[in-house]
């Protein structure tokens, strides 16, 4: 048995976004051989050629969805102290296509699509929210900018970000387990002492414009250090290991493993406005496109 796709162009997708299609087999029990080949070697456009996701199912009903089958994108926020009164975390997501935009919030609670998380839900000074699963919020195929802020609400920022953003990744784990399980924290890591490198710290769209004030390597990728900076201190913790450094020699992001079975690691990350290096703007980093 076999099925043709793309033969005609599919109404209300654009050319470059992924969509699913589908077909019904009956499959014989037992061991199956599956074959994706080009049909009667007929040219096509390259996108019809990007298939990422294969699912075999006997739910009829089922609305596909590849985020459950991916690696998960987790964040916890713990406030400091010195916050004068109740805050949460806002995320403003440019996803570079559409949808373009999109609003979150993140509270006692967890995470929301909402400009503010429920009432009740604020944070207050040394909180700690769960462990959220932030993989909605970032498109596979494009990436996505997060632009975070502490708010009193959604028309008041904080003078100020004092809080530990943690990141981790689960790759066993799906959208229908419960984040509230993961307990890991980094430990054995503090933050230095910032410093502002340029005045111009909230300039959006003209980052491009800005001069590099220090550079941030990690792996072989290299980041232009742009505004601020606060290089992460360690505590001679031996489980920690040092993911990327600043010019300098100091730690910018650090990872830490904990845990048994599948292990859960959690990423501190320095502050720092960050871009690519231009030398490598040709080059985008590694995406998990999605179909």
């Amino acid at each position: 048995m076999a099925q043709v796709f793309d033969r005609e162009v599919i109404s209300g997708v654009a050319d470059w976004e992924y969509t699913w299609q589908s077909f019904d087999a009956d499959l014989p029990a037992g061991d199956v051989t599956l074959s994706l080949t080009k049909h009667e070697q007929n040219n096509c456009v390259g996108y019809v050629r990007h298939v990422d996701y294969l699912l075999l199912t006997t739910d009829q009903q089922m609305v596909p969805d590849h985020l459950a089958y991916g690696p998960q994108t987790l964040l916890r926020v713990t406030l400091g102290e010195e916050v004068d009164r109740p805050v949460y975390l806002h995320l403003f997501v440019d996803h570079y296509r559409d949808p373009w935009y999109a609003h979150f919030t993140i509270g006692q609670d967890g995470l929301h699509a909402a400009l503010a998380p429920p009432a009740g839900q604020m944070l207050k000074p040394g909180e700690a929210t769960p462990w959220c699963n932030l993989t909605p919020t970032v498109y596979q195929d494009s990436g996505a900018a997060l632009n975070l802020s502490l708010r009193h609400s959604y028309y008041e920022k904080a003078k100020r970000f004092p809080a530990k953003l943690e990141f981790g990744r689960d790759r066993s784990r799906s959208l229908e387990s419960s984040d509230r399980s993961l307990t890991t924290s980094a430990t054995g890591v503090e933050r230095g002492e910032l410093a502002s490198l340029e005045p111009y710290q909230n300039s959006g769209k003209f980052l491009s414009y800005l001069n590099p004030q220090d550079t941030v390597t990690w792996g072989d990728q290299q980041l232009e250090v742009l505004s601020v900076k606060q290089p992460l201190k360690l505590r001679g913790n031996a489980d920690l290991e040092i993911l990327a450094t600043f010019k300098d020699g100091q730690p910018a992001a650090v990872t830490q493993s904990s845990g048994q079975g599948d292990r859960v690691h959690t990423w501190v990350l320095a502050n720092a406005v960050v871009r690519q290096a231009r030398a490598d703007c040709s080059t985008s980093a590694r995406t998990e496109s999605r179909c």
